[in-house]
């Protein structure tokens, strides 16, 4: 519509053409009587053609219907639910991985959380007894202002891994998630706690969920049998790179299939123009018939 105003050229044309063929001619021997006398309403009538002008812009604008386009994006997907199930004991205070185990494996662990956008994530620490900060939820800010913050010591006792487990258990039990996953990460082998880890990792089969055993600076035979009943993995991270390099394995272990749907609403604004175009045409034939009205027409 908008290659209309390509015939701006011919308007203006035929317009200057048609007032010359309509003009009113008196001859004067002399116009030095009458030379720079010009009255408002004659300077007012050279915007007349301007007007005409404007108004068909505007109306070809309102013909190329303008929107406003209103887009919005749903997300429709079946995410995974994980819960991070940490240890916080104070072994984890050893500065053989620098500034210290506990720091690297939070890192780790917010690095890991980064990236998974659209599934529920809820975190539980353990030492000599469990506790859960966070249930699961799909604001991954919560989850990782509880990982920051976390502190070797928070808890007493030495290393209840059994316990650990079951606490994170507990907030998969009503999950409704296609995939439920557990990642625990210790440095120590279970020496407290009520629960037995091969106990709690037959509780994490029967409910169906996994568990992916990470064991900072320490080969555990214990954690590769929870991991092996459940179904899942268990590494060894002798480093922080190590660290980063499992998490980013379990990440490509627990993908969901996500569908994005776009959709797209639009709020017509071709009416403005085509209003303006209306007023412009009817402030022009008023000017035109009334204060700026010549004589003879």
């Amino acid at each position: 519509m908008f290659s209309l105003l390509l015939l701006l050229p011919l308007f203006i044309f035929f317009y200057i053409k048609n007032i010359r063929k309509k003009g009113s001619y008196v001859r004067f021997s002399n116009l030095e009587g009458v030379r720079g006398i010009a009255s408002w309403r004659g300077q007012l009538r050279k915007l007349l053609p301007w007007l005409r002008v404007l108004a068909y812009c505007s109306i070809v604008v309102a013909l190329a219907r303008p929107q406003k386009a209103l887009q919005e994006e749903k997300v429709e997907a079946e995410g995974i639910d994980i819960m991070l199930v940490m240890d916080v004991s104070k072994s984890m205070a050893d500065p053989d991985l620098r500034p210290n185990r506990l720091e690297v494996a939070k890192q780790a662990a917010l690095q890991f959380v980064e990236g998974r956008k659209y599934d529920r994530i809820g975190l539980s620490i353990f030492a000599g007894e469990a506790l859960t900060l966070s249930p699961l939820t799909s604001d991954h800010s919560v989850v990782n202002h509880f990982i920051r913050n976390l502190q070797f010591g928070m808890l007493p006792g030495l290393t209840a891994v059994g316990d650990g487990l079951i606490s994170g258990l507990n907030r998969l039990e009503q999950s409704q998630g296609i995939s439920k996953v557990i990642i625990l990460l210790t440095d120590g082998e279970n020496n407290a706690g009520y629960v037995q880890p091969l106990t709690a990792g037959e509780a994490a089969e029967s409910l169906g969920a996994k568990v992916y055993t990470i064991g900072l600076k320490i080969r555990s035979p214990i954690l590769q049998k929870i991991s092996a009943i459940s179904g899942g993995k268990s590494f060894y991270a002798g480093s922080q790179s190590a660290l980063a390099t499992i998490y980013q394995e379990i990440d490509q272990l627990e993908k969901t299939k996500v569908e994005i749907a776009v959709v797209k609403r639009y709020i017509e604004r071709f009416h403005i123009f085509a209003l303006i175009g209306i007023l412009l045409i009817l402030l022009e034939l008023f000017l035109n018939q009334t204060i700026l009205r010549t004589l003879p027409a």
